[in-house]
């Protein structure tokens, strides 16, 4: 059998905010055509709350801390993959893969430097099908390819290239803010901008259709990481965490299915290896799931207990690591900070937004997600829960441990900071 094509769409801060599931007021029909035709996972979290560290882990099957990405990649921020990490589009290229990039990418300053053989940048997703077709048209059909793309929705502002707010359907307010009049003015922008990336999505699907490669096409389609608002985004509380993943490949997997075993998008990586017959590196940290889309020829798979998450770096040093189970969260902070900063790139794009409850946040946050899945309240210093604490914080130790999370060595110093003793030693 061929092996299949694969195309990766990642959109920007979006979360699980599309009608597949459950919000019912933006208008996301692809997203639902996609749903009806693929494996939908109710239950995808990302490694990390911020761009940059959350898509290198895609990329690399491997988390921020042991990639290199603690942080964001751009301007002073400077950080990037390790010089010996072998991204996706490397290991599937070494497996008779045509490699193309296309759109947007955020894991390295380096765009060369992830392995594409083909690299078109600088478009929005409305665009992302004009590009695509001379591609297609001139491809070998004896090499599969593999095609991802990133792109700039659903990232602030939200009324950027002239978007159209939509409220046709309603708005829905997240738990975590205040209903009210600068609130809904915000949400209307970011459900045209929603609106706009499904109209996009469409496009990429037609096409696909058109050329006659849908089917023999493993189609991902996931987000970074939580929506751009207060006490998501930035944050390891599920609104900053959870990420939408469907993926479909009509000519073998099951439609229609919702998924809702814990998977992390570090898990991406592995099971699309094992899905075309490439081999996965040893140092790998994710794990495929490839049974819960193929169970079939997969029929056994022992499930993820738990999905572990990870904040070092966005505007600012602010270490936070996390272990998820179906029923608990365990957050730990490692330095003393203010009651969840809200990251420069929300607050620095006219964003007025009031919020719900606060969390009472001290060295540690532990949250039953049964009796409150909003988890406001935190439950670290009560009796009753001790075991239940104990056994999350060493798991969370024996994950740092394990993938040799640099945190348990000491305080990480940032790109910045090696950059500014270089020149002051060069010129003294």
């Amino acid at each position: 059998m061929k092996q299949p094509n694969i195309v990766l769409l990642t959109t920007h801060d979006t979360g699980q905010h599309i009608s597949p599931y459950g919000i019912k007021t933006v208008q996301t029909p692809n997203c639902e055509r996609l749903a009806a035709q693929s494996v939908l996972f109710e239950n995808s979290f990302c490694t990390a709350p911020q761009c940059s560290p959350s898509r290198a882990a895609i990329a690399t099957g491997r988390y921020p801390h042991a990639n290199g990405t603690l942080g964001l990649t751009h301007n002073d921020f400077g950080w990037g993959l390790h010089p010996n990490e072998r991204p996706i589009a490397q290991l599937l290229k070494d497996a008779g893969y045509t490699t193309w990039l296309m759109g947007f990418q955020h894991e390295t300053a380096d765009a060369e430097a992830l392995g594409f053989v083909h690299v078109d940048l600088g478009f929005t997703l409305l665009e992302a099908s004009d590009h695509l077709r001379p591609m297609l048209d001139q491809h070998n059909d004896e090499a599969p390819f593999y095609c991802q793309i990133g792109c700039f929705e659903t990232h602030r502002p939200f009324d950027g290239d002239n978007t159209e707010p939509d409220d046709s359907l309603g708005i829905h307010v997240p738990h975590y803010l205040v209903d009210g009049p600068q609130t809904r003015d915000e949400l209307r922008k970011m459900q045209g901008l929603i609106r706009r990336f499904d109209i996009g999505l469409g496009r990429l699907l037609d096409l696909l259709d058109e050329k006659g490669c849908a089917e023999n096409t493993i189609f991902v389609l996931t987000t970074d990481h939580g929506l751009a608002l207060p006490m998501a985004k930035g944050t390891l509380f599920d609104p900053g965490i959870e990420t939408m993943l469907i993926i479909r490949y009509p000519e073998r997997w099951s439609a229609g299915v919702r998924q809702p075993e814990l998977v992390s998008n570090v898990d991406i990586l592995p099971t699309l290896l094992e899905a075309v017959g490439a081999p996965i590196p040893e140092n790998i940290q994710g794990h495929s799931f490839l049974a819960l889309l193929d169970s079939a020829k997969h029929p056994s798979r022992s499930p993820r207990t738990a999905i572990f998450a990870e904040k070092t770096f966005h505007d600012c040093y602010d270490p936070i690591r996390c272990v998820r189970t179906d029923s608990y969260k365990y957050i730990r902070y490692f330095e003393k900070n203010s009651l969840h900063p809200v990251p420069g790139d929300i607050s620095g794009n006219g964003a007025h937004l009031e919020l719900g409850p606060t969390r009472r946040v001290g060295s540690e946050g532990l949250y039953d997600l049964t009796a409150d899945p909003h988890e406001t309240t935190n439950l670290a210093d009560d009796p009753a829960h001790q075991s239940i604490l104990n056994d999350l914080r060493q798991q969370l130790w024996a994950w740092m441990q394990d993938t040799a999370d640099p945190l348990t060595q000491g305080p990480i110093a940032s790109p910045y900071y090696h950059k500014a003793i270089t020149d002051l030693k060069t010129t003294s």
